[in-house]
């Protein structure tokens, strides 16, 4: 990894850019399914905790600043908790339970597909195991998970650039060998997903991109100007200031004569988009047949879910299914969020009033607020719905008065779960809800009812 950016912002392009084709999970709010027995991470007035769905309370007196669950591709449950000391952030492993598995000697951990991987306070980098075992000791400037089971590991890796074109690939407790990278003269190196890691070299004084294997040989030549990382079987490449399409063979699925081509960042996605000039052309990725055209297109992006397409078309925003059916046209003034394969939201930001529908148009809700999707393992389950008189800014911009903002839970039918009663909802898992309402905070259930209840008055009396 290219680790020349701040450790906070390191761990969260991390996740960010983790696809859904890497085994293990980072958790956030709302996308666990209830489990009896499991825990959950909790953020109270008094700190970071963990709570089961009985309103048990555990770690409380760790004095955490944060805790956040990583899971397996074999269902394993882990927690990543900071704690601070000697005024410095440290971070630990800890198990189903809550209890260390780390003593907390390095400075963060993170979750690189089913790999847990971890930075001393010297800034080198190892791998712990599920169980907290040092699967490799922190003696590496950079490590990367080939995805196999092994490692690529660099002593001398400096910013950007590598000072030297060889790795170490490492297979914990096995063993260790040097390889090439390339053909000698790699001068950086990706992250490795779907099995190979972009690499880039200078010829003629101009940097190409290509790809290597697990082995360090080239899997695709070096002959790009930009590479993308692979998601399911296809990456996005450019030269000359033009984009194309390629799959893990490194063969041209669209040529590289657009303008932009994107598709689903997905484990498996099935369609692609490419635009010259203003006409976009939507393709089946299984057969590279086209599926739609459109005209007029700035520029697109694909929703979250359903391989909705998203095109701004001057000053309108349109979004289109799979199979060019038009769902919905809106000012460029709305900002649209594709909530599953059959419902959409849009906000209006020039009043802040938002409109839930079906693709078919059906309007299921309508009032004032912004809202928040709330997402299991597959997609948006719901939403929290943030709602305000609204107020106009000094510079003219409507927005909702925090003053008087209150909370509410709903489904993708709009059906009231929660009402907005709340100062503030967290989901902790389906059916599980870490609500404020002043003075109270603590755990709720669907319908409402206190698991956990407590008073920050209460507790500064005491």
């Amino acid at each position: 990894m290219r680790r020349v950016i701040s450790i906070a912002m390191a761990v969260m392009i991390a996740f960010a850019l983790l696809p859904a084709a890497q085994a293990g999970r980072m958790l956030y709010s709302g996308q666990d399914a209830y489990q009896s027995g499991a825990l959950y991470p909790y953020w109270s007035p008094e700190g970071n905790c963990l709570v089961d769905p009985e309103g048990n309370v555990y770690a409380e007196d760790e004095d955490y600043l944060g805790i956040s669950v990583i899971v397996s591709d074999g269902g394993e449950r882990r927690f990543l908790a900071t704690r601070a000391e000697d005024g410095e952030a440290h971070m630990y492993l800890l198990d189903e339970k809550g209890q260390p598995l780390t003593d907390g000697g390095c400075e963060y951990i993170f979750l690189a597909g089913d790999d847990i991987l971890f930075q001393d306070s010297q800034g080198r980098y190892g791998a712990y195991g599920w169980d907290g075992e040092i699967l490799i000791p922190a003696e590496y400037l950079s490590l990367y998970p080939v995805g196999d089971g092994s490692f690529f590991g660099f002593r001398d890796e400096y910013a950007y650039e590598l000072s030297s074109s060889s790795a170490e690939r490492i297979w914990p407790g096995e063993g260790s060998e040097t390889v090439t990278l390339g053909s000698g003269d790699v001068t950086s190196i990706s992250d490795f997903y779907d099995g190979l890691a972009e690499a880039s070299v200078y010829v003629d004084g101009q940097s190409l991109c290509g790809y290597v294997d697990g082995s360090g040989r080239w899997a695709i030549v070096p002959q790009f100007t930009y590479a993308s990382y692979f998601s399911g079987g296809y990456a996005t490449v450019m030269l000359l200031g033009y984009e194309g399409l390629i799959d893990r063979q490194g063969r041209l699925l669209l040529p590289i004569k657009y303008d932009a081509v994107s598709m689903p960042y997905t484990d498996s996605p099935t369609v692609a988009a490419a635009r010259k000039g203003d006409r976009l052309t939507v393709y089946d990725l299984s057969t590279m047949e086209s599926l739609y055209e459109i005209e007029g297109v700035d520029y697109s992006w694909f929703g979250d879910c359903a391989d909705v397409l998203i095109a701004s078309c001057g000053d309108e925003v349109r979004a289109y299914t799979r199979e060019g059916r038009l769902i919905c046209t809106a000012s460029d003034s709305v900002e649209l969020t594709i909530l599953s394969d059959d419902r959409y939201c849009s906000v209006d930001f020039s009043d802040m009033s938002f409109e839930l529908r079906d693709f078919d148009g059906n309007l299921l809700m309508s009032d004032t607020g912004y809202i928040y999707p709330v997402y299991d393992g597959k997609g948006a389950v719901g939403f929290t719905l943030y709602q305000s008189e609204t107020i106009e800014s000094t510079y003219g911009h409507v927005g909702l008065d925090g003053r008087k903002a209150r909370e509410g839970l709903y489904d993708l039918d709009g059906n009231e779960i929660l009402p907005p009663k709340y100062d503030s909802i967290v989901p902790l898992c389906d059916g599980l809800y870490s609500v404020t309402r002043s003075p109270w905070h603590g755990v709720v259930d669907k319908s409402g009812e206190w698991i956990i209840k407590r008073s920050d008055f209460l507790t500064l009396q005491d």
